[in-house]
């Protein structure tokens, strides 16, 4: 992938498994991934890292990644954020997510709407 830096992905998901197939997934298509095993970790890498977009899975331990997102656009709205779930009907609270998207997506959908993501929001702040 040709980027003038390497995009910065912030993937939160509770379960080890999805984390790394998604991880992997993000590397192989050029992406710089950090984890987070739950949200507050999530929130605690989101703040101290430069993110460009946030992969958060819905069912998480404690905060949903509705919650999630909305704390991460008061503190930094510029970033996307990709709701993943492993259910197919959209959840509440929808509004701070820039995408939602479920376990079943193509992988090479997925990888497109995320580049798509990235680069509105770069033109967005250039």
């Amino acid at each position: 992938m040709a980027n003038e830096h390497t995009s910065v992905i912030l993937c939160i998901e509770d379960q080890p498994a999805a984390l790394e197939v998604r991880t992997a997934l993000l590397e192989r298509a050029g992406y710089k991934v950090i984890p987070a095993s739950d949200g507050n970790e999530g929130l605690s890498l989101f703040r101290s890292n430069p993110i460009d977009l946030v992969v958060v899975d819905y069912f998480l331990p404690g905060l949903t990644g509705t919650q999630i997102a909305a704390q991460m656009k008061r503190l930094r709205p510029d970033v996307p954020i990709v709701l993943v779930s492993g259910i197919t009907e959209s959840p509440d609270g929808l509004e701070n997510v820039d995408l939602f998207v479920t376990k079943l997506e193509l992988p090479a959908l997925f990888l497109a709407e995320v580049a798509a993501l990235i680069a509105t929001a770069r033109n967005q702040v250039a």
